[in-house]
């Protein structure tokens, strides 16, 4: 099951709020996460310099539904 929401940010919500989380993830443990957070944010940078005034993320949520199973 897929879900995809939108959220908007002012230009200073974004600077002051998120850019902040994101550069945290660049200094994570796992490769893997600190890639995605540095690609992330040069990404947004270029959002940031386009001339609007707000920033809009969408995010593809997918849900996995799983059945435990013990096999004792």
């Amino acid at each position: 099951m897929y879900f995809i929401y939108s959220v908007v940010f002012s230009l200073e919500e974004a600077k002051t709020l998120i850019l902040p989380e994101l550069v945290e993830l660049t200094n994570d443990e796992h490769s893997r996460v600190r890639l995605a957070g540095l690609e992330t944010v040069v990404n947004i940078l270029s959002l940031l310099d386009g001339g609007s005034n707000f920033v809009c993320f969408t995010y593809h949520v997918s849900l996995c539904f799983g059945v435990y199973v013990n096999l004792k």
